[in-house]
């Protein structure tokens, strides 16, 4: 709970995060940094990427934490975002990581937490019902309304997993209660998934109030997606995740972006699952395959900036071969400038 107050401090200051961070620094380097409190400012400022969606640099951090004095705690702020880059089965191996981590060393109160967490992940990947759970009530009011609204938030996705269609309002219903209780960055979550099951119109205007109050991007961002109705608009969110190191989300806004006589639209869903994105709400399978196995990787490679001769040398064939490949790929997505219409239309990737 230390934890989230100082990243609320760092968001909330009328400094910005970074300077205040670095003012952090300076008064717990004082203390040395073995101190508990160096290594909750660390993971604060990880919090504060997260709550800006800035996750490809919160991965980085957190990469950064391997060897540090609270290795659960560190792994139950990845297991939190886990799912916004992670496939549910990854995302649950973090989680349970973290609570195997944390009942042998839990500083700062995140077992409950991190159970629960481990529970949500179960109900996403479709394998079980969230348990009623047996921890002690925390000593915190506020680390004990975090573990209600985890709990009602497992529970809502136990309800999609067994097709429960009311599951995306029971999710708002936990975000409202969320934010009203205060905890405005777990509320924000709720929103988010809301809207990954359909309920974007419906969470809006929550989304935007807490924009303007907390002035977090990741509101921002989740605002857009909430916004979003057209492919047009789908297509830019599945971009705007997927360049802020949320592939998750992303793949799941494209694979709605997707439609019947648009081979590029598929074609960007193929090429964003062979990339490693992996959705937990929606099928990649049902979605048109364009291009063949090999397509999609002599593609891939030549928009990495390979030249038709690396591509070769690097699959073992000739280059007339890699030209044959690319020749067809253009055909098939009705393609006339060569690599640059394929960098025009999927560069970003």
């Amino acid at each position: 709970m230390a934890t989230t107050q100082l990243a609320e401090g760092l968001t909330l200051s009328t400094s910005s995060a970074d300077d205040t961070y670095a003012r952090g620094r300076q008064i717990v380097e004082s203390m040395g940094t073995d101190s508990l409190l160096f290594e909750q400012l660390e993971m604060s400022r990880v919090l504060v990427d997260l709550a800006d969606g800035q996750f490809r640099d919160a991965r980085v951090r957190l990469g950064q934490s391997e060897g540090k004095a609270a290795p659960g705690s560190w792994l139950m702020i990845e297991a939190v975002m886990a799912d916004a880059w992670s496939s549910a089965d990854g995302a649950l191996r973090v989680a349970e990581s973290a609570v195997s981590e944390l009942e042998s060393f839990d500083p700062t109160g995140n077992l409950s937490q991190a159970k629960l967490v481990a529970e949500l992940r179960l109900a996403q990947t479709r394998r079980a019902a969230p348990k009623e759970q047996t921890v002690e009530q925390p000593l915190d009011p506020a680390v004990a309304e975090i573990d209600h609204i985890m709990s009602q938030r497992a529970q809502a996705w136990y309800a999609w997993a067994v097709d429960d269609t009311t599951a995306g309002k029971l999710l708002i219903e936990v975000g409202r209660e969320a934010v009203g209780l205060g905890h405005r960055f777990w509320g924000l979550l709720c929103f988010i998934d809301a809207i990954r099951l359909g309920n974007g119109e419906d969470v809006a205007a929550d989304i935007e109030h807490l924009a303007i109050t907390r002035g977090a991007g990741l509101a921002t961002m989740a605002g857009h997606y909430a916004r979003s109705e057209t492919p047009g608009d789908l297509r830019t969110v599945a971009r705007m995740w997927w360049e802020a190191g949320a592939p998750t989300y992303a793949i799941e806004a494209a694979i709605r972006a997707v439609e019947p006589i648009s081979l590029i639209s598929s074609t960007r869903v193929q090429l964003m699952a062979a990339k490693g994105a992996e959705p937990v709400v929606g099928d990649v399978a049902v979605i048109e395959q364009p291009l063949s196995n090999r397509q999609v990787e002599i593609v891939l490679s030549v928009l990495g900036g390979a030249s038709n001769r690396e591509v070769a040398d690097a699959l073992f064939v000739s280059e007339r071969t890699v030209e044959n490949h690319l020749h067809r790929a253009y055909q098939t997505l009705d393609i006339s400038n060569g690599r640059d219409g394929l960098t025009d239309r999927f560069g970003w990737l």
